[in-house]
């Protein structure tokens, strides 16, 4: 199994309202790196990763995009429902081969947060429709040779 890097902040269920801690939450990112063990993400660290790592373990939205800050959206569980949610991981670049995780915000897959993103995760299989959700572009975003 890959390492794993896990997201430490706290996010809101919007489906049962619960506080998932920063300590327990389920947000994390498997195959994103070269570490051989997991490892723990607080806002405001960084870590070594570069274009290709994040092309691996993400769907490239954007692939000739440089800016400095970028998102990606991962999905989440929320420890109490066990629903999955999608959440907007911020991250800004400090040199061609680390980031920082700046923190992550729950979010919708609306048309707006799919356009912003710059990557989107790969375990699309997993999601399940919400109203308000750009189903049409998750599907092709799906679609997408990996």
């Amino acid at each position: 199994m890959p390492p794993t890097i896990h997201f430490r902040v706290p996010l809101t269920c919007t489906n049962c309202g619960s506080l998932n801690d920063a300590r327990s939450i389920r947000l994390q990112t498997a195959a994103l790196g070269n570490d051989p063990t997991d490892t723990n993400l607080d806002p405001g660290e960084t870590i070594e990763l570069d274009d290709e790592e994040f092309d691996t373990a993400y769907i490239d939205t954007k692939p000739h995009a440089t800016e400095p800050t970028f998102s990606a959206i991962e999905l989440w569980g929320c420890r109490v429902c066990h629903k999955l949610r999608a959440a907007r991981l911020q991250f800004r670049r400090r040199s061609p081969a680390v980031v920082e995780f700046v923190g992550a915000t729950v979010v919708q897959l609306s048309t707006e947060v799919l356009q912003e993103a710059r990557y989107v995760t790969r375990r699309l299989d997993e999601w399940a429709p919400l109203p308000g959700d750009d189903v049409e572009r998750i599907a092709a975003l799906e679609a997408r040779p990996r």
